[in-house]
């Protein structure tokens, strides 16, 4: 249903879409003052040049790739590749930007293709009709979905201030010189992993039959994406009485072994809680000190992923297609270790910095949900402005 004062529009009137150019020779990961230019591919931004294609407001879409019909409002200097599609020219009564916002909410990556490489083709897109609001209304909708993203871009960059503090507080914390042995302090004892401790394999002997009900296990991207093993978020397989299976246990470190990329190998989670019967994916293998006292699992949580130790883990990952760590070389592997009394302190730091971070993270996506429930409102008619009553 159409609201009062809209009119519904096929999109194929509302705007001519057209496909970038081919990706820029000098693309560089980094921006600065000699390449700022953003280029946009099928999945954001991939880089940034010194040229441009576009240099007025637009509206980029993914046109093939994993975010495919993903829409993105850009109003600066930008190159477009031939990878995405981009609005060369909108009608007079459409805001450019509040068209944006329309087609984020209708959610044009509904229409990509089923089977083979994701992609969205303009015929689809021109196919929709969606309903618009008169201009005035729509400027006025823009100017408070802005503000609204205005405030999450202010807590996503104190999100990303905090992660460089946080960054260079671990470096100061867990200097590459001290955790290599390279250094001089005499307080810090240089260990070989497999002195101190011994791995465990994760699940073996199952089939697709047995996954989905039993006993909890914990799955690969709970690892790989937390530093502390999520209890909360498990699945399950079937273990019959008698199976010889590893379980895991409190203040076990576990680690990806098998990645697409030798930067996924490697990855550490901690397990802080003391967990009943809980296993561990095939994908993944557990890392038990010997003795307490000699690596504190708090500690671990950030030593395991600190840069120096990363480096020297990621070195060791094996494969063409896909990459996999070998455990003995794993327990080759030397590092100095602080003091247990100051490894506590450094993981107390380290940790009230997380928290921090962590609650910001919260705050962010809270405000995101909110934002996107007013923008639904407010772009389907739901919730109107009244255009006079705003200064």
């Amino acid at each position: 249903m159409v609201p009062e004062g809209w009119s519904e529009k096929r999109l194929e009137d509302v705007f001519k879409l057209g496909s970038g150019d081919g990706r820029p020779s000098d693309v560089v990961p980094e921006r600065s003052e000699e390449m700022p230019v953003p280029v946009y591919g099928g999945n954001g931004i991939l880089g940034f040049t010194a040229s441009y294609n576009v240099d007025r407001p637009t509206i980029v879409i993914g046109r093939v790739g994993e975010y495919c019909g993903v829409t993105r409002f850009f109003s600066g200097k930008c190159w477009i590749t031939d990878n995405a599609l981009y609005a060369k020219a909108v009608v007079p009564d459409v805001d450019i930007e509040f068209l944006a916002y329309r087609l984020q909410e209708f959610n044009l990556a509904r229409l990509r293709s089923k089977g083979g490489q994701p992609l969205v083709s303009q015929k689809p897109i021109y196919a929709q009709k969606l309903s618009f609001p008169p201009k005035s209304e729509q400027v006025k909708i823009v100017e408070l979905l802005r503000l609204w993203d205005c405030a999450i871009d202010v807590v996503e960059k104190l999100i990303e201030s905090s992660r460089v503090k946080s960054r260079a507080v671990t470096r100061a914390l867990l200097p590459p010189d001290k955790v290599l042995g390279n250094s001089n302090d005499d307080q810090w004892r240089f260990v070989r992993l497999g002195a101190i401790g011994a791995t465990y394999g994760g699940l073996t002997g199952k089939s697709k039959a047995d996954f989905g009900s039993g006993k909890p296990y914990i799955p690969y991207k709970n690892v790989f994406e937390n530093s502390v093993i999520d209890l909360s978020n498990l699945d399950y397989v079937r273990v019959a009485a008698d199976e010889s299976q590893s379980l895991v246990a409190s203040g076990d470190i576990v680690f990806t072994t098998s990645s697409e990329t030798p930067e996924e190998v490697g990855m550490s989670s901690v397990v802080l809680s003391e967990p009943e019967q809980l296993y561990l994916n095939s994908f993944c293998f557990g890392f038990r000190v010997f003795e307490k006292g000699v690596m504190a699992p708090e500690f671990a949580r950030f030593f395991f992923r600190s840069a120096p130790v990363r480096r020297r883990i990621v070195s060791l990952a094996q494969g063409s297609t896909r990459y996999n760590l070998s455990t003995r070389r794993f327990l080759e592997l030397s590092f100095a270790l602080p003091p247990f009394d100051e490894q506590m302190r450094i993981a107390q730091i380290l940790s009230d910095a997380r928290q921090i971070e962590e609650a910001s993270c919260e705050y962010a996506a809270a405000l995101r949900k909110e934002r996107d429930a007013l923008m639904h409102q407010l772009l389907t008619g739901k919730r109107r402005i009244k255009v006079e009553a705003v200064q």
